[in-house]
């Protein structure tokens, strides 16, 4: 018909976008929503996010508190997984695949820094915990064969940045790339 469909939006501040194949998915202050191309509200999570972060794909959509414990992620029109982690432990980035796999970074009382990865069915594949540098970022590959790391550290007074690839059935990296004392902070 020519006419546009309209999106409403909860409110909230913060507000960030992302369209997937089909529909909108948008993070803000006052929690996750996500549309058909339609218009149609298909799922939601009306939560307080105090520092709402949307990471997406063509497929999949992550959206996550920053510093805080909630992740929920959306795709084929429906909330297909939720996390909130326990304790002490705060989410520091969750990157999604175009297949729906998932790297999230968090810090844990007991590492420096923890990834896990989780499938496109929500199954933890692998959790890697770091001991000797802090975990920065994360992202699965295409294949979901690897999981690249960005970790930061200090050794003998000066700061260096690493990027360790692990195989998703390995609790060991396969390879290390020094970057220096290069700030990387996105994957």
């Amino acid at each position: 018909t020519g006419e546009a469909a309209p999106f409403p939006h909860a409110g909230g501040g913060k507000l960030s976008v992302a369209y997937l194949q089909d529909g909108v998915v948008t993070a803000s202050a006052a929690g996750a929503h996500y549309y058909g191309l339609d218009g149609e509200q298909l799922a939601e999570e009306v939560i307080s996010l105090d520092n709402p972060v949307l990471d997406a794909s063509r497929t999949t959509a992550v959206v996550y508190d920053a510093g805080n414990q909630s992740l929920f992620v959306f795709r084929n029109s429906a909330e297909s997984f939720r996390l909130t982690l326990e304790g002490s432990n705060d989410l520091l980035s969750a990157r999604v695949s175009d297949g729906g796999w998932l790297a999230v970074t968090a810090q844990q009382s007991r590492h420096k820094g923890a990834v896990s990865v989780y499938d496109s069915r929500g199954q933890e594949v692998i959790g890697i915990g770091l001991t000797t540098a802090f975990t920065v970022d994360a992202a699965v590959s295409p294949d979901h064969k690897t999981v690249a790391i960005i970790t930061m550290g200090q050794e003998g007074g000066s700061f260096f940045s690493r990027l360790l690839l692990f195989p998703v059935n390995q609790k060991e990296p396969s390879a290390q790339v020094d970057l220096g004392s290069l700030m990387v902070l996105d994957l």
